[in-house]
């Protein structure tokens, strides 16, 4: 019985190493303040017309990507990927085959384009997300954090 309660905690103790690692590469991501107005009229953002449609962005640490999630609704993540945020190729990228989704060509995860979640690891972070606010009348998309 003690060994099986030892190999539980040494199981647990891992998984827990391993958890921490990740945050770390989560919270290596450098803050950059961000407070970004899209003019939706303009024709570089004609992508968020419809729902699903997602454009980069100047701004945050590695660029921003912004996606339509509903009429009136917008997502907007940091394209650092969270698993290897520090090494140069770790830029989330609009998955040519499948647009509603981000890939990381560095590390080869896959990100979810309307919550930022993990699709397919090793990521095992959300990407980071800034808020978002839409002036329907103005048209006009706030990105801040």
């Amino acid at each position: 019985m003690r060994l099986k309660n030892g190999l539980i905690v040494l199981t647990l103790l891992l998984s827990a190493s391993s958890c921490i690692k990740n945050q770390d590469n989560y919270a290596n991501i450098p803050y950059v303040a961000v407070s970004e107005y899209l003019y939706l009229n303009n024709p570089s953002y004609s992508n968020l017309n419809a729902i699903g449609g997602s454009v980069y962005v100047n701004g945050g640490n590695k660029g921003i990507i912004v996606t339509k999630t509903s009429i009136d609704q917008f997502s907007a993540y940091e394209r650092t990927c969270t698993y290897s945020s520090g090494e140069s190729c770790a830029k989330v990228k609009i998955d040519s085959i499948n647009p509603n989704s981000f890939h990381c060509a560095c590390c080869t995860s896959i990100f979810g384009a309307f919550a930022g979640e993990v699709q397919n690891g090793p990521a095992l972070l959300p990407l980071l997300q800034y808020a978002t606010s839409y002036n329907a009348s103005l048209n006009v998309l706030t990105i801040s954090n």
